[in-house]
């Protein structure tokens, strides 16, 4: 059981740091394209997101 729960805990922190790699590239895509105004107001949700997953752990 303890190695099933490592498994899925590093399954847990690896699509947590894709996730974060897909919101730098967005934020990136935001920054060249849009207002930075418009990457802050992006990156917020997503942050929160992100936190309500560590919380859940």
């Amino acid at each position: 059981m303890i190695a099933v729960e490592l498994i899925a805990a590093k399954l847990i922190v690896a699509k947590l740091i894709v996730a974060k790699l897909i919101v730098a590239k967005l934020i990136v895509v935001e920054l060249i394209v849009a207002e930075p105004t418009t990457a802050g107001h992006y990156s917020t949700p997503v942050l929160d997101i992100s936190r309500g997953k560590n919380s859940v752990q």
